[in-house]
């Protein structure tokens, strides 16, 4: 398609195109406001279609005076010819389009704006339309935002966002067993998310938002709205017609300053969102004023105390709904960081000591989950052999090393440029009888003594994402929907876990990395600690008259934040050695 330079909007002139059914309610209203938001263009035409309605829809469109050029057409009970919704929906906005085609009236229009008249335009403005000719991005459709979350999940396509269709997603998890108001909620309402006013357009595959505005020439060469796929399922009648657009060249956008509406009959999950921030209002908890950018972070855990498999499901799919909160590179797959912090399953990891050759004796099983530089060979081969000593001085017996299955191709340029050799390292102490909290502070000393050791050789690259016999991470550089895609171990459906603690990453005072990607090892940290380097500096006078029966020799702990580490990192190093002395 050949791009043309943007129309003054007071040169051009507008046709304003929506559907009317059973909207009397807000259809008088909603008519004047739109027409008084478009008040720049040099011409304003209407043409709106009716069809089954059972109320008052038709008698109020009747009734519409004072605005020029107003037109519509009723086209009577579609529903008896018709029977699915969403191909009456298309057969009605073709209709707008053979009107857009053949009437003379409207041949000298520019642009077209696509309405819907049940509610969802009370809060457009003259300035929210003139937003989009105030665009620095080349545009051939704009279409509209909520202050409140974005509602319009069934027609957004968006590649991180919302790349399928959101109700054929909640069929399949509704086939796949899990319970239907957690299947619409994953597939549509999570998806729901508030953006800024004040952020940058984004550009989409499609998107509608109960307000569009076009180019006139999208519609040239006669193309037409389908409101059925190819197999006779119901489907959004702008995603296929703006497909064919962005085969054309076009660029679609959501232009955050076209504001349109607040909350919509269509965010069903809103009353009980505004219920429950009016409680944490109510009780101080909660303060408009305060919120900013920050990592996603949550836990899902089991109530009745089991290890499952749907809780480890469910830590995936809720990191997904999070990704928003990391930033994502240039190249569209570098993250700024996202994982998961799970039980360890012994009959998955069973399972893998058989295949080293040993037999598992029933003791608890120990993996660690090891970063080491991936192109280094001879590095490599020395990190392995501090691990191996360490372990070996321990009273720890090993089982072998394990190269953890990845998937690079879902990570961007940058994550795949610097990332690891991810491995690990499986094997159990000596004594069955050390178990629990004993063994894991035994694991806790032989870590820091490898870590040091690695420090005092100056080897790069090497980092313990997890060191232990209860729990084990799996985190990385790639977007919170990746993390399964990268590691297929989560996907083996003996991967069980009483509780998944997730966290996608923020990247504020340091860039990110994948050793700085989370949950630690203690902690999934959201937030920010200004007064780092006092925070160190005390710690460091601290490290003095440290002291503790239960380790071996109180010397191996420290430094206890080494250098080089980010504020959350350093809070984990602190707060772990807490916990378990």
């Amino acid at each position: 398609m050949k791009k043309k330079e943007l129309k003054k909007i007071n040169e051009s002139q507008i046709l304003i195109v929506g559907l009317a059914r059973n909207c009397a309610k807000t259809i008088e209203q909603e008519i004047y406001n739109i027409d008084k938001s478009f008040s720049g263009f040099k011409k304003k035409n209407w043409f709106i279609v009716e069809s089954d309605s059972n109320d008052e829809t038709l008698e109020k469109l009747k009734s519409i005076n004072g605005i020029e050029n107003f037109n519509f057409k009723s086209l009577g009970k579609l529903k008896e010819k018709i029977q699915k919704r969403t191909e009456r929906i298309a057969y009605c906005r073709n209709y707008y389009l053979q009107e857009l085609e053949n009437n003379e009236k409207f041949k000298d229009v520019d642009f077209l704006a696509t309405v819907d008249l049940d509610g969802v335009n009370n809060l457009l403005t003259n300035e929210a339309v003139i937003s989009c000719w105030q665009m620095n991005n080349e545009w051939d459709m704009c279409s509209a935002n909520q202050s409140g979350p974005y509602y319009d999940i069934w027609a957004l396509r968006h590649k991180k966002w919302s790349p399928n269709d959101c109700w054929k997603e909640a069929r399949e998890l509704l086939n796949g067993g899990m319970r239907e108001d957690l299947c619409v909620h994953q597939a549509v309402y999570s998806k729901m998310i508030s953006i800024p006013e004040k952020s940058n357009p984004i550009e989409v595959e499609s998107s509608f938002g109960g307000l569009a505005i076009y180019k006139r020439e999208l519609f040239l060469k006669k193309k037409r709205y389908h409101g059925l796929d190819k197999d006779g399922i119901e489907v959004c009648e702008h995603v296929e017609m703006h497909e064919k657009m962005k085969k054309n060249g076009a660029k679609l956008f959501i232009n955050p300053k076209l504001i349109n509406c607040k909350l919509t009959e269509h965010s069903k999950y809103i009353p009980l969102r505004t219920k429950n921030l009016d409680t944490l209002k109510k009780y101080g908890v909660y303060n408009e004023s305060m919120e900013h950018d920050a990592c996603g972070v949550g836990l899902v855990s089991s109530t009745d105390g089991k290890k499952s498999r749907k809780v480890v499901e469910y830590g995936i799919e809720a990191l997904k709904a999070v990704w928003h909160r990391g930033a994502i590179d240039a190249d569209g797959k570098t993250g700024d960081g996202a994982g998961i912090h799970l039980e360890i399953p012994s009959d998955f990891f069973i399972e893998k000591i058989e295949t080293t050759g040993h037999k598992h004796d029933n003791s608890d099983v120990c993996v660690g989950m090891i970063f080491l530089p991936r192109n280094n060979f001879i590095a490599q081969e020395s990190c392995r052999t501090i691990v191996e000593s360490e372990l070996t001085k321990g009273n720890f017996s090993i089982y072998g090393w394990r190269q953890v299955p990845v998937d690079p191709s879902v990570l961007g340029e940058k994550a795949n440029s610097n990332r690891p050799e991810i491995t690990q390292v499986l094997f159990k102490h000596v004594d069955k009888s050390l178990k629990g909290k004993s063994l894991e502070v035994k694991l806790y000393e032989v870590r820091r003594k490898i870590e040091k050791n690695i420090l005092l050789e100056n080897l790069k690259d090497f980092y313990i994402c997890s060191f232990s016999s209860k729990s084990i991470i799996y985190k990385g550089m790639f977007l919170a929907e990746s993390l399964s895609d990268f590691y297929s171990d989560l996907k083996d459906p003996r991967f069980i876990s009483r509780y998944a603690i997730f966290h996608q990453r923020f990247s504020t005072n340091t860039a990110p990395s994948w050793d700085l990607a989370q949950p630690f090892r203690a902690l999934a940290h959201n937030g920010e600690i200004n007064t780092l380097k006092g925070n160190i500096n005390w710690m460091k006078v601290h490290e003095e008259e440290m002291f503790s029966p239960v380790f071996e020799d109180i010397e191996n702990l420290k430094p206890v934040i080494p250098s080089g580490n980010s504020d959350s990192a350093s809070l984990d190093n602190v707060f772990e050695l807490l916990n378990i002395s």
